[in-house]
């Protein structure tokens, strides 16, 4: 799925940015969400194709690290008065048991009484646009300053073709994004940890694959 698109020209950034979100029109959730079952999708993500003590190998492997890091999170905590970026990787692992690595962020902002907020997948397009999004990436993981980006210009500037979708409580320790698929959001120390489920059929599986779904671990950018 393409969510963003920015284009940088030469030493110069020139930036020109164009946006299909993954969300269908924006509605009003009507009955709360209920919370994933985080313990039953580790097991189904699960095994590893690295050993459990080797970096991942595919990013199913990560998928694991990061839904099993979400079964161990805290109920996400947002920024009070502000609003707020946030970016980093996703693992998308499909029905057919294929799997991806994506940049996504999140954005989240006051609105009336409440919050909303919107996330999304990052598209770069070349060598100069994927260097400046994985440099970003690393950087928020180690906690360094951050340079002057193009990409972290078009996150906090685009607006999402869907709107902007509430931020509710669920049945459980999560709370999601109260999108038509929603997206349901913990922290664990300095992360924002995301979860939206993906289709789980496919012509090459004989039974559905209730896993398939996008795992994306952000960091909070300054």
């Amino acid at each position: 799925m393409r969510a963003g698109r920015w284009l940088c020209i030469g030493a110069l950034a020139l930036v020109a940015c164009r946006q299909a979100s993954t969300k269908a029109p924006q509605q009003k959730a009507t009955s709360m969400i209920s919370d994933l079952e985080a313990a039953k999708l580790v097991n189904e993500l699960g095994p590893r194709y690295a050993p459990p003590d080797k970096p991942a190998l595919v990013p199913s492997d990560d998928a694991i690290r990061v839904m099993a890091d979400f079964r161990d999170g805290d109920t996400f905590a947002p920024v009070a008065g502000a609003e707020t970026l946030y970016y980093g990787l996703s693992y998308e692992v499909h029905a057919d048991a294929n799997s991806y690595e994506n940049y996504f962020f999140c954005r989240i902002k006051p609105s009336g009484d409440g919050l909303v907020g919107f996330a999304t997948n990052l598209k770069t397009d070349g060598w100069q646009e994927d260097g400046d999004a994985r440099d970003i990436a690393k950087r928020l993981r180690k906690g360094d300053a951050l340079p002057p980006s193009p990409a972290v210009k078009y996150m906090r500037s685009t607006e999402p073709d869907s709107g902007w979708f509430p931020l509710t409580a669920t049945d459980g320790k999560s709370k999601a994004l109260a999108a038509p698929s929603p997206l349901w959001l913990r922290q664990n120390g300095n992360r924002l940890l995301i979860v939206q489920k993906l289709p789980t059929q496919s012509p090459s599986r004989a039974t559905p694959f209730e896993a398939a779904g996008r795992y994306a671990e952000l960091w909070r950018v300054p």
